[in-house]
């Protein structure tokens, strides 16, 4: 993995709320695993390190 030189946050509005990404370090990200809540997904290493995370819907006024 390379480490990005800044962390990349995406976050696209749709009507108020909207999915938001934080990307630490620079892919490949390979497959999710699914928020126990079930509102979003995280990409990790293969040492368990948190790589990325997407949230499904994000109230863009919080």
């Amino acid at each position: 993995m390379v480490r990005s030189k800044k962390i990349e946050i995406f976050f696209e509005e749709r009507g108020g709320e909207g999915p938001l990404a934080i990307y630490l370090l620079k892919g490949p990200y390979g497959d999710a695993i699914e928020a126990n809540n079930g509102r979003g997904v995280g990409f990790f290493d293969q040492t368990g390190k948190l790589i990325a995370v997407q949230f499904d819907l994000v109230n863009a006024k919080k």
